[in-house]
């Protein structure tokens, strides 16, 4: 699967809202960090330095796709060197606005390039049939009982989510322990701790208008792990590169040899 310049239109966005004035370059550099291109993407153009991943983003500026949409301007510099300068308008950061949790929750969450350009898709086709898919947000309901500034929609959705995967990865003693070190709440705090774990999104989640929820929470308990709070933040510490769960147990278990 490849990328298209449709598909960069909001990291792009996220990323110039950000930095204001940045150059191509430096936007190039910014969404390879962001979305780490694979695959035919991450190959060297013939006789260039530049990728295929960074020749699309090129076009933003050739073919003027963010200029042309109203969402962006772009200032060329005195000098070819010199290059120009992306800038966001209020029709684009009214854009990223509406697109939100699609920005917070799947392209700069660290997922793997080709989930993120799966779920982008999904998106775009479920919007041109008329219809809306949602992000389901990982860290909505880390603390139980308290919600971050989201809707009871997406609150309701998340939380499926997590009610749906405790009960799947339960043992037969009742107890749920995390996947990467073995920790169990209830073991170490007795009732207070019980059914107490974080669910870590190991692939985008997306929730499609007018679907079936038990469809959808068989599918979604399939792409999550529960994980302690230490993990959790382990695999998160770092924006744009997040750890997986194999990679958080080779560390784990390095670190007791």
């Amino acid at each position: 699967m490849r990328i298209s310049e449709r598909d960069l239109i909001l990291p792009a966005l996220s990323i110039i809202s950000d930095e204001p004035g940045i150059s191509t370059s430096a936007l190039i550099s910014e969404l390879k960090e962001m979305l780490k291109p694979t695959g035919e993407d991450a190959e060297i153009l013939r006789g260039r330095s530049d990728t295929k991943f960074s020749q699309i983003v090129r076009n933003l500026v050739s073919h003027e796709t963010l200029v042309k949409l109203g969402y962006a301007t772009y200032i060329k510099g005195k000098s070819r060197r010199s290059g120009g300068k992306f800038h966001i308008t209020e029709t684009g950061l009214s854009y990223l606005d509406e697109n939100f949790e699609i920005v917070d929750n799947l392209i700069e969450h660290g997922f793997p390039y080709k989930n993120v350009l799966e779920t982008m898709r999904k998106i775009q086709e479920a919007k041109s049939s008329g219809k809306k898919i949602d992000i389901v947000d990982e860290n909505l309901v880390i603390y139980e009982g308290r919600r971050r500034k989201k809707t009871s929609i997406a609150y309701e959705r998340s939380d499926a989510v997590r009610k749906a995967a405790i009960e799947y990865y339960r043992r037969e003693d009742g107890h749920i322990i995390c996947t990467v070190c073995n920790f169990d709440f209830f073991k170490t705090y007795g009732q207070r701790g019980k059914d107490y774990i974080e669910i870590h999104h190991e692939t985008p989640l997306s929730e499609t208008e007018g679907g079936e929820r038990k469809e959808f929470l068989g599918e979604a308990i399939q792409n999550v792990k529960p994980v302690c709070s230490n993990c959790h933040k382990m695999i998160h510490r770092k924006r744009n590169d997040t750890f997986s769960v194999e990679m958080m147990k080779r560390i784990i278990k390095s670190s007791r040899l």
